[in-house]
């Protein structure tokens, strides 16, 4: 399709939350100037996000919350309403998604700051017995009360939370894409009303594409081991069960369609170390749609996936 001159698009790439993420908006009617400006809102969404959530940076609210042991912390939306989601994903799946997870990832050498290397000393992160059941939210007040010494990790929704953010300030454009290092949200359609193709890498082969999804105003996300290995225990990745403390064999991507960014790489994550009969329920439960394979590289879809083909 020939591009009209009043056709423009951009696309800006910035490294945050621990992986690239690239904004990609088109727009007849909109000029460059104002796209600009929404990006850069976007973004800043999105820093926030990170600054807030952030496990491996001193200052963060985070961090602040986690030295805080027995007492009330008021915080801000950007951290309070992805650890609630968490929270209600805990309820759901008996606590095999677990936020407090961080103290089994800490002790799997999951301990440095991506951007800098440094190694976080966290004297909370040992391993023990604490569970989601010893994090208390009150949402009036909007504090965060940890009953005892614990590590929260919410790298399973921080990331799908930044991306909603994000898509709140991009609503308004006719056409847009967001991708987080796996995280996908796409807007309507493109300029000519043809459908977003969203890929889907194959998890072992990872230069090569398992599948493409078309997609409209919807999230895509998918979880797998091959990104970030355990340096101590190859065999062990950043999908980690907050019980065993060992990283589930049985699936090796997990990929969920939803509404909402961070529905989508929570459920993803769980369905992950679920296994493939338990995501498909929750799955099923949830009215999500998703793509699960296993260690035996079998496809195994949900009854709606479909539709995406």
């Amino acid at each position: 399709m020939l591009k009209s001159q009043q056709d423009t698009t951009i696309e800006r790439t910035m490294l945050l939350l621990g992986t690239i993420v690239t904004i990609k908006v088109e727009s007849k009617e909109v000029s460059a100037a104002v796209i600009e400006q929404t990006l850069d809102r976007a973004f800043a969404k999105m820093q926030q996000v990170e600054l807030a959530c952030s496990r491996f940076d001193e200052k963060s609210e985070l961090r602040r919350v986690c030295n805080r042991v027995g007492v009330p912390t008021l915080c801000s939306e950007y951290l309070y309403e992805p650890l609630r989601f968490a929270l209600m994903m805990s309820e759901i799946t008996d606590g095999v998604f677990d936020p407090t997870v961080g103290r089994v990832m800490y002790a799997n050498g999951f301990s440095e700051h991506y951007l800098t290397g440094t190694k976080v000393h966290d004297e909370t992160a040992n391993p023990g017995d604490v569970t989601y059941k010893d994090v208390v939210l009150d949402d009036t007040q909007r504090t965060i009360l940890l009953k005892r010494p614990l590590t929260l990790d919410l790298g399973a929704v921080a990331k799908g939370f930044a991306v909603d953010l994000a898509v709140k300030e991009l609503n308004g454009f006719e056409s847009f894409w967001i991708d987080a290092g796996g995280d996908v949200f796409v807007g309507s359609h493109h300029l000519d009303g043809t459908p977003w193709h969203v890929a889907v890498r194959h998890p072992v082969q990872t230069d090569k594409i398992l599948c493409t999804l078309q997609a409209a105003q919807v999230a895509i996300c998918t979880s797998g081991g091959y990104e970030r290995r355990n340096r101590i225990e190859p065999e062990n990745h950043h999908l980690i069960h907050p019980i065993t403390g060992k990283s589930p064999d049985h699936v090796i991507s997990s990929t969920v369609i939803a509404p909402f960014a961070m529905m989508a790489d929570a459920f993803s994550t769980a369905a992950f170390v679920l296994g493939i009969e338990d995501a498909k329920k929750l799955l099923q439960t949830a009215d999500l749609e998703g793509l699960l394979v296993d260690n035996e590289l079998e496809c195994h879809r949900t009854s709606g996936l479909g539709r995406y083909f």
